[in-house]
């Protein structure tokens, strides 16, 4: 995974400190911050691969802009690897009430206690932590759902021994007041680092890795600065390029349009089926089929699979960047929404999100 990150040399290295933790070391952190699409998810992937290669307790989540109406949507993620011999060691009272966030037992119209649900999290990270080093890894933070974020910030404010956290989260949605707000016991050991561009030569290579294209050093500059070093947009502008030009390589004026002009390329019933897929907490092929009433959801959506917009895990729609979601999302018309939504909530099994698509 490290030899795919290029450009970031010092961000690994403060990654690759943070989850090498020794058994005597402390509570520590690191938040990666930037813009969208500038790298700061391939960077928290490499941390959690390089996490579980050592042998580290790896708690990790990826919240989608869908989920952050989900209750405890993002806990339910975090201990999803964890053995359930962790959780004999709570009390009945903590016991109950997790059972009761994770959905594994009924609870009344209250909810789950959430200071019982934060005291059962801290007491497994720091049972865990007695075993091996804990990584707690969140991306794209800002869509964590609050419940979620609450239960992680009491428990990392008191966690004991080697508990490391490894968050990302967009720039737009970091605030003076924010940040630091999921914090170590030490203020000190959490770390914050803004991602900044890539230069030249470093944008030119994850464009030959990414397209197998060489583009000449002017052509990397003009595109440096369209893009103003994000390798996301590099990356489109360079992929709606001919293969072959005859005559001097023409850009895009600005990258205002760039992912809506790609999107436009697909057809019609392809851009329905997308559009679903990024509405749903839990885009399953089954709920989309039967939100747009294709026959066969994935073979309408083979040309966005092609294309590197979505992939197909465990029989679920995973767009390859939350760009691509919120831009299908953002460009339906206000009316496709809300008919979309409405017919969502008469689909979706869970309690929760069929009063959230109501609600929209």
């Amino acid at each position: 995974m490290a030899a795919a990150v290029v450009g970031r040399d010092t961000e690994l290295v403060a990654v690759w400190d943070l989850v090498d933790a020794r058994s005597e070391d402390g509570p520590a952190g690191l938040a990666l911050w930037g813009d969208a699409g500038i790298g700061k998810s391939k960077i928290w992937r490499a941390g959690v691969s390089r996490a579980g290669e050592r042998g580290r307790r790896v708690l990790a989540c990826q919240p989608t802009a869908a989920e952050i109406r989900l209750s405890y949507s993002g806990l339910t993620d975090l201990l999803a690897d964890v053995p359930s011999a962790a959780f004999d060691g709570l009390t009945a009272p903590q016991r109950r009430a997790l059972d009761a966030a994770l959905l594994l037992d009924d609870h009344d119209d209250r909810g789950p206690d959430q200071r019982a649900v934060a005291a059962a999290f801290l007491s497994i990270l720091n049972d865990e932590a007695c075993a091996a080093p804990v990584l707690v890894a969140i991306d794209d933070v800002q869509w964590l759902d609050e419940p979620t974020w609450r239960v992680v910030a009491y428990a990392m404010r008191r966690c004991r021994g080697p508990v490391r956290l490894l968050t990302a989260e967009r720039a737009s949605e970091v605030t003076d007041s924010s940040r630091g707000l999921l914090c170590t016991p030490d203020p000190s050991q959490m770390v914050s680092m803004r991602l900044g561009p890539l230069s030249v030569g470093a944008l030119h290579q994850v464009l030959r890795n990414e397209t197998g294209r060489s583009l000449s050093r002017p052509t990397m500059v003009r595109i440096a600065a369209l893009t103003s070093g994000n390798p996301f947009y590099a990356l489109e502008v360079v992929r709606s390029l001919p293969r072959v030009a005859s005559g001097p390589v023409h850009l895009p004026s600005s990258t205002d349009g760039i992912v809506r002009d790609r999107l436009e390329t697909l057809d019609p019933s392809v851009r329905d089926a997308l559009l679903v897929a990024s509405a749903v907490a839990d885009p399953r092929l089954e709920l989309v089929k039967r939100a747009c009433g294709a026959a066969d959801v994935a073979g309408l959506l083979s040309s966005a699979e092609e294309s590197g917009l979505v992939e197909f895990v465990d029989g679920r729609i995973r767009f390859s960047h939350p760009l691509w979601a919120n831009t299908v999302y953002n460009e339906a018309t206000p009316n496709q929404r809300r008919v979309l939504h409405r017919r969502l909530s008469g689909l979706v099994g869970d309690l929760e999100e069929r009063a959230r698509h109501l609600a929209l």
